[in-house]
């Protein structure tokens, strides 16, 4: 009686490595979309939150609520990186001093995901009013790969998303 080998033969080892790189090449992308879009949909819910909380902030403290991208103390020129932050601007001058209540610190750009605000007279920052109207509308649109999502304010306060 012959004995027989055990194992694979170099065909069928061959046939599964070629089967397995395709199912990989053809996975990958799909991950990595899947990665983007669910980033992409964090990051838009948490600033969502920040926005409606900066308006309910401000109702509920019966005064303007500020809120901007920043670094430290000191709310940036852009969008692109930092903290969102809300804090109560005591004099004004849309920096954190270090007798401004800041209610909350918030990261966001994180993940690869980008964002930029374009607001209303070119400000930075955004402020909600005693009775919840913005003093600064526009959007953020935030970025992800090839997906976008924006996020309107207007002029009354309320917020509206949009998938790009």
């Amino acid at each position: 009686m012959a004995k027989r080998e055990k194992g694979f033969s170099l065909l069928e080892l061959l046939t599964t490595l070629t089967i397995l790189i395709l199912l990989v090449t053809l996975g990958i992308p799909s991950y990595r979309d899947t990665v983007q879009r669910s980033a992409l949909d964090t990051s838009t819910q948490k600033i969502a939150r920040v926005l409606y909380s900066s308006r309910q902030l401000a109702v509920t403290h019966n005064s303007d609520i500020t809120t901007c991208m920043a670094i430290g103390n000191r709310c940036q020129p852009t969008w692109a990186k930092g903290d969102l932050t809300i804090f109560f601007d005591e004099n004004d001058n849309k920096q954190i001093d270090t007798s401004e209540q800041v209610f909350s610190r918030i990261q966001i750009s994180n993940s690869g995901v980008s964002l930029n605000w374009s607001g209303s007279g070119g400000r930075p920052y955004i402020r909600f009013n005693h009775v919840g109207f913005a003093r600064e509308f526009g959007n953020v649109l935030i970025t992800a790969g090839t997906h976008q999502k924006k996020i309107i304010l207007n002029r009354a306060g309320r917020l509206y998303l949009k998938t790009i």
